[in-house]
């Protein structure tokens, strides 16, 4: 045993094959060569020599425990919890058995059960680093992160040379937006251990939090420079080059990441999103369908098959929304095209239920000039009214309403993989009825320009693509121009701390209830200006004149150069040029207003 404890696994195995060979049925000698052929990669030798000591011995808890560890390297978790009960049926307070089982939950993504386990382990010990730092995983995973890092500085206090658990206290703080602070844990982890590949990876992502891409990239250089089999670190890397703008680096990353680990979703939709920012949509739409297995996109779960483009040749297809509104929005033009083959049952999330029960595809383009004050898009869209003629439509149910029969289902963004050309615009409507009450109160005095700045904080992206509102200022001071407030739950704060000169009216105290009645609002004005919100997706939906305002490396569909959007012909875009730059595309934008 002192030589196995010590490392010299050689010897120590020597020594336990002398003891069996006059002791065969030594039932602690098997149970600790199991545990060495474990660790010299053997699992199947460890699983047959673990039975065997378990023969002898069934009433052996640590071997019950160890007998769980060895199916947990073979991938068979299932069977480890069964083995870790066992154990603990016969040990109630065997805090090792206690931990694996909690570590088995969480490997199989059942996180409340394992926080149960590391509760039960706290209590056991109380003054154990590993059980606070453990039951801080678990509590990070129900992305209950301020409780994490209570638990990770407990452990700190106990273990404060720990750089598992600074690691872990620096990923709970980057996920609660403090990546200043996680950048300081990961940095004092690294003095006590240098040579660590993934804490040199973490401090790398809390660099990118610090949109620090450069040290970004060096980071991830050291860490694949110790670990170059390190597939986390090839997909970071590639994300902090394509905010660099260094797209054929970063595609090569991406490349070496999947090559190393070839079914990590992750890898595969990062790629995908990179080659469709590209233009690359042959190869980019097929890796973007790898979004659907990594958990990030919420998707309901359906006993009918995927629909994977197939003819429907009259059978019907639910078509059900993902990810955001905005995304709802661009994509939902693609519905009524497969409506024509087959019917079409279209999930409209409540916020655009009216607003998607007037989608449809018009046979018959420009029923009319929109009587519009101004051409700032620089071409006269059709009149944006209820279709004319004849038209497909789709039935719309709102999200979480029980659903008609149906044979096929399909997650709405995978429809731009099998229809690669957009539809007519407009292809959705107002409601011709709140478009006169909203006329009337607006006026058609002056400019309207309508603006719209923030999207929603709690997605990730959205602290480089919202825009403060103080920036509208430069179109906000020209003469004959009226900003009417488009913004929407988020962001409104800032009209109580806006300059006093930036003059913004508001519709009514609380805003608008609908996307029905932005719509409306949007059909009274001259002009949209927005950030890359749900908003504009609406406007360009709508057919109205929107400018948009991009950030330095922007979202994927609106490709890299040009200001014209191949989504929405009414569209114009603004682009920055240097990271974080507002000021020059609104600047841009004041010049092109004047004229």
């Amino acid at each position: 045993m002192a030589s196995h404890r010590a490392g010299r696994l050689t010897e120590a195995e020597a020594l336990y094959l002398r003891v069996l060979q006059v002791q065969p049925r030594n039932f602690e000698a098997l149970r600790l060569f199991a545990v060495l052929s474990l660790q010299r990669g053997k699992p199947s030798e460890a699983l047959r020599l673990i039975g065997r000591s378990l023969e002898m011995n069934p009433a052996y808890a640590a071997a019950w425990h160890d007998r769980g560890q060895i199916l947990r390297a073979l991938g068979r978790n299932d069977e480890a919890l069964e083995c870790y009960a066992r154990a603990l049926a016969i040990d109630p307070a065997f805090v090792d058995a206690i931990a694996s089982r909690g570590q088995t939950f969480g490997a199989l993504g059942r996180n409340g059960e394992a926080l149960a386990c590391f509760d039960a382990m706290v209590a056991a010990a109380p003054g154990s680093a590993q059980a606070l730092n453990n039951r801080g995983s678990a509590l990070a995973a129900l992305k209950r992160y301020s409780d994490a890092l209570s638990d990770y500085d407990k452990a700190l206090s106990l273990q404060p040379r720990s750089t598992a658990i600074l690691n872990n206290r620096g990923l709970a703080l980057q996920a609660l937006g403090r990546d200043q602070e996680a950048l300081a844990a990961f940095e004092r982890a690294l003095i006590l251990d240098p040579t660590d590949a993934r804490t040199h990876n973490n401090r790398g992502l809390a660099l990118q939090g610090l949109d620090r891409h450069e040290n970004a990239v060096g980071c991830f250089d050291q860490a694949l420079a110790l670990q170059p089999g390190y597939a986390d670190a090839w997909n970071h890397r590639a994300a902090s080059l394509q905010e660099l703008r260094r797209f054929k680096d970063a595609l090569e990353s991406y490349e070496r990441a999947i090559a190393l680990a070839p079914e990590e979703s992750w890898f595969h939709w990062n790629l995908g999103l990179l080659l469709l920012l590209l233009g690359d949509f042959e190869r980019g739409w097929p890796e973007y369908e790898w979004r659907l297995r990594t958990g990030q996109v919420v998707l309901q779960r359906f006993q009918q098959p995927l629909w994977r483009g197939e003819p429907l040749n009259g059978r019907t297809l639910l078509i059900h929304t993902e990810q955001g509104l905005g995304d709802t929005i661009q994509f939902c033009r693609y519905a009524p095209q497969f409506a024509r083959e087959g019917r079409v049952i279209l999930q409209a999330p409540g916020p655009l239920l009216g607003l998607l029960e007037r989608l449809a595809l018009p046979s018959r383009k420009g029923v009319g000039g929109w009587g519009a004050n101004l051409d700032i898009a620089g071409a006269t869209p059709p009149r944006n009214s209820l279709p004319q003629g004849d038209g497909e439509r789709v039935a719309v149910v709102p999200t979480g309403d029980p659903l008609p029969n149906f044979d096929l289902q399909c997650p709405l963004l995978s429809l731009a993989g099998m229809k690669r050309t957009a539809s007519n615009v407009p292809y959705l409507f107002a409601d011709p009825n709140r478009v006169a009450d909203w006329r009337e109160k607006i006026g058609g005095e002056g400019l309207k320009i309508g603006i719209c700045w923030q999207g929603n904080p709690a997605v990730g992206i959205d602290r480089r693509r919202s825009i403060p509102l103080r920036h509208f200022q430069a179109i906000g001071r020209i003469p004959g121009v009226r900003l009417i407030s488009l913004q929407r739950v988020y962001g409104l704060d800032q009209l109580t701390t806006a300059p006093p000169e930036l003059r913004i009216e508001t519709l009514d105290a609380q805003g608008y209830e609908s996307f029905d009645d932005a719509a409306a609002i949007m059909m009274c004005l001259d002009l949209v200006v927005s950030s890359d919100t749900a908003i504009a997706h609406v406007a360009g939906a709508l057919g109205r004149p929107v400018w948009l305002g991009t950030s330095y490396v922007p979202d994927w569909r609106w490709g890299l150069e040009g200001s014209a959007c191949d989504w929405y012909p009414t569209m114009r875009l603004f682009r920055q040029t240097t990271r974080g730059d507002w000021l020059s595309v609104f600047a841009e934008m004041a010049a092109a207003l004047r004229g």
